[in-house]
């Protein structure tokens, strides 16, 4: 059968076609601008920087003072106490002030006795949102350094820590905010 000519030229001609369709569904399929034109789509849906967090700000001095503050009350449990009225509820986690206050805490501790220091790295400062990644390094060999995200929100009395997170973990989403 395949020794006949008009056999080869049809089943090559359907080949042909056949490969012609699908690099053309393919090509149109990876095309995302017609996806986002399409209203009510999630990508239609996406909102800019300065829509989800504010316009971009100059970095609070305030907020750093109370990133630095949560690292040494909370994270080093010097003083888990004072470390409540920095948080959210968020991060709070369900615990109760008085379960709070045993150290038994929802944030991922670094020994106090081994911690060389902080070295903080603005991702966003925003109005509604600044992102700082954290490395916690240590003064004694062997204790690799701790890379985290630390989240901060705006409050009436200045800025609480929405999110301490480590490296590795998704860095979090600002819960919407009005």
């Amino acid at each position: 059968m395949w020794d006949r000519s008009l056999v080869r030229a049809v089943f090559t001609t359907v080949s042909v076609i056949v490969l012609v369709a699908g690099l053309v569904v393919y090509v149109s399929s990876r095309d995302g601008a017609k996806v986002a034109d399409v209203p009510g789509s999630a990508l239609a849906q996406t909102k800019t920087p300065e829509q989800l967090y504010g316009p971009q700000i100059a970095m609070p001095k305030s907020a750093l003072r109370t990133a630095q503050k949560f690292i040494q009350t909370a994270v080093l449990r010097n003083d888990v106490g004072a470390a409540w009225a920095l948080v959210t509820p968020h991060v709070r986690a369900g615990v109760t002030r008085a379960e709070w206050n045993t150290g038994n805490i929802p944030v991922v501790p670094y020994p106090r006795e081994k911690f060389g220091g902080a070295k903080f790295k603005i991702d966003r400062h925003r109005e509604r949102d600044i992102l700082l990644e954290v490395l916690l390094t240590s003064h004694k060999l062997g204790v690799a350094p701790i890379d985290d995200f630390l989240e901060l929100v705006p409050s009436s009395h200045g800025w609480l820590v929405q999110n301490f997170t480590p490296r590795g973990v998704n860095p979090p989403v600002p819960a919407a905010q009005p």
